[in-house]
């Protein structure tokens, strides 16, 4: 939608005069006020002082809507002055009634791409100098056709197999016409997305969502490549032309996820029938702006128990906090003490077995700690064979959480700090952060060893034969 359409459907007289007093200014049309918003909008120093006032409420909302296809062009989320102060105020939020308002989807994108202008998915590419960035930037501004027209005919041919287009005839310029309209089409890359790899499926999704059309050759394969997805460029780097982007996060993230999980579990008691042995997950702490995830070999039959077990040593969780797992129909509690109060039906951990679960339901919720609710999205990534029945961190993102804050907020400004030691208020931070669970270096390989000393006994942990929980409740 337009800015002009968007402001013409949503602001009215009323709205327009109430503009005009707050900002001591005389527009005498709503078409008068879009042109000054539109050129604020486009305007760097606006931006780039925009992000600097926004709340961490508001910097919340954003990365979620960046996810979200937009309905009509624009997003309707709650209209709430307390939460979104600087957008209400400078009508980038709109009251649209009934306790709503409405954003328009071009203001999230700007905005979005100045907070992530320093988002390091770019950072490799300070290292090729401003000029040759700029002009690497530039193939991503090209029509689609234009840039399909630098690809050898091998590759487009192969593009054109991922997309399942059957060219008219067999020169360049049919292959290119059917990719570029391929690639525009949203349920076409909706398909796409769906069969990628999960590596290559994540790498995608994050570039959409942030605007961010390069990558560094390191990231890249060659069915990425033959996805025509991304483009090679000289020296093995890659680019999603901008229109691309814009149709990738038109498809539904959460469709696509749920779609790709459907047919992981579909596949899932062949792989186990196969001899694979060990589950490959991935646990994600919900709400941060920076992503804070593990990515873990467990093997199968572990119980919820031993499971917690896990999550707790992989995010540096050390108090013995509430716990619980959330599904579909169950919830389990993994201490039989935990008060939990649910309308599902209700598990004890030491007594239920992972496996069925997850490769049933593909995604579960771990929660810790009823009083932060620190929340955890954990979803099943893939299948392995192990020589070992040992947990193994393999992928990860994100520093180990402070114990004890009262939320992922409260934590986030205190990592702000912690990552600029010419912050005023570093030394005491720091000095406080020592005192915690905190660690200025995510410890993977100490991680590790730990998990090999607790499950190499050879018997299945429970609640009753946890000597250091018992110990711990004892002492």
């Amino acid at each position: 939608m337009e800015v002009n359409h968007f402001y013409s459907q949503f602001i009215t007289a009323d709205a327009l005069e109430k503009i005009c007093r707050e900002q001591g200014r005389n527009y005498h049309s709503v078409d008068e006020f879009t042109l000054y918003r539109k050129r604020d909008m486009e305007n760097p120093y606006f931006l780039s002082w925009a992000v600097e006032e926004l709340s961490a409420e508001e910097t919340e909302l954003l990365n979620h809507l960046k996810s979200l296809p937009s309905k009509e062009g624009y997003y309707t989320v709650p209209y709430d002055l307390n939460s979104y102060p600087f957008l209400i105020k400078y009508w980038l939020l709109i009251e649209a009634g009934n306790g709503r308002g409405v954003i328009l989807e071009s203001t999230v994108r700007n905005l979005v791409k100045e907070l992530n202008k320093n988002n390091q998915l770019m950072d490799w590419s300070d290292s090729i100098g401003p000029v040759k960035r700029e002009i690497l930037l530039s193939y991503a501004e090209l029509p689609i056709e234009e840039l399909l027209r630098s690809v050898r005919i091998n590759q487009l041919k192969d593009i054109s197999k991922a997309l399942s287009y059957v060219p008219s005839a067999l020169h360049k310029e049919a292959f290119v016409k059917g990719a570029s309209e391929s690639l525009t089409n949203t349920s076409v890359v909706a398909r796409l997305l769906i069969q990628l790899s999960d590596e290559n499926y994540q790498l995608i999704k994050i570039h959409a969502e942030n605007d961010i059309p390069l990558y560094n050759g390191a990231d890249l394969n060659e069915d990425l490549f033959n996805s025509g997805l991304v483009i090679r460029l000289e020296n093995s780097f890659g680019v999603t032309p901008y229109e691309v982007l814009k149709t990738i996060r038109e498809t539904n993230f959460t469709e696509i996820e749920a779609r790709r999980r459907s047919k992981m579990r579909e596949t899932g008691s062949k792989y186990l029938e196969e001899g694979y042995n060990a589950l490959r997950i991935k646990v994600t702490l919900v709400g941060t702006i920076e992503p804070i995830y593990r990515e873990i070999l467990i093997p199968t039959r572990l119980n919820f128990y031993e499971f917690h077990i896990i999550i707790q040593n992989v995010f540096g969780w050390e108090s013995k906090a509430p716990a619980k797992f959330i599904m579909n129909d169950h919830e389990v509690r993994v201490y039989s003490s935990d008060d939990v109060v649910t309308s599902k039906q209700l598990l004890e951990a030491s007594m239920t077995q992972v496996d069925m679960f997850l490769t049933t339901e593909g995604e579960i919720t771990y929660l810790y700690d009823y009083n932060s609710e620190w929340k955890h999205r954990v979803e099943l990534m893939g299948y392995a064979a192990v020589e070992e029945s040992i947990p193994e961190v393999v992928e990860y993102s994100g520093p180990i959480v402070i114990e004890g804050l009262g939320s992922i907020t409260e934590f986030e400004e205190k990592y702000e700090i912690l990552k600029d030691k010419n912050h005023p208020q570093f030394t005491d931070t720091f000095t406080w952060a020592k005192k915690t669970n905190y660690k200025g270096r995510y410890p993977k390989n100490a991680i590790n060893r730990t998990l090999r000393r607790i499950f190499s006994k050879g018997y299945a942990i429970t609640e009753k034969n946890d000597m250091l929980f018992n110990a711990q409740i004892n002492h």
